[in-house]
């Protein structure tokens, strides 16, 4: 195939130096071509790696609740006291230093935040992000399928107000009917993968 190649060139490009130039720049290409595939790759296997890590981390954040709740059906503590003691440990938790939970119900309220407890009590229910999706109507929708699930948006960083994607997996804790997520911003690993 090569010599195919070689053959059906100018004279001017037959030349030794010609060829040499000819095989740098396909093996210039080829090196290209598998350094765009592993970044894509790496970038997709980053995004899988933090799913699951979200994943883990409901999934720590519903065997809170549930330890909380077992206590109430036992009688040790009031229903409300369970539900206040779990939402109250749940908003302290951090990961990734900035990372944090948040609860809603069913209906879109706000129940805990981790980084902004002035959205308790508020109705998200009509909130978009920049693309208009509506944020809390599709984790509420996710969060109630059988093992949850995951969503990407975008929503506004805690210090800078601008908005950033996030990565979210939700499930929901339904003898309470509490909507549980972890949260992370997908800015942490984006400059690794700028050119993906």
């Amino acid at each position: 195939m090569l010599s195919n190649l070689i053959s059906a060139m100018p004279a001017w490009m037959k030349g030794l130096s010609a060829k040499i130039y000819f095989l740098v720049f396909l093996a210039v290409v080829g090196i290209g071509a598998i350094t765009l595939q592993a970044s894509l790759n790496s970038k997709s296997d980053l995004e899988a790696s933090k799913a699951e890590e979200l994943h883990h981390l409901v999934q720590t954040a519903l065997s809170v609740i549930e330890t909380f709740d077992e206590q109430a059906k036992a009688g040790q503590i009031s229903e409300q006291e369970a539900k206040t003691r779990a939402m109250s440990l749940l908003s302290r938790m951090r990961y990734n230093d900035t990372d944090y939970f948040w609860i809603n119900d069913m209906n879109r309220i706000m129940l805990m935040h981790g980084t902004d407890p002035s959205n308790v009590g508020k109705d998200f229910t009509e909130i978009t992000d920049p693309n208009g999706t509506y944020v809390f109507q599709e984790l509420v929708r996710i969060g109630q399928q059988e093992n949850g699930g995951m969503l990407r948006y975008e929503w506004p960083h805690p210090q800078s107000r601008q908005p950033v994607m996030k990565m979210s997996y939700v499930q929901s804790y339904k003898d309470w009917g509490w909507i549980v997520e972890p949260e992370h911003i997908l800015t942490s690993f984006r400059p690794i993968c700028k050119q993906g």
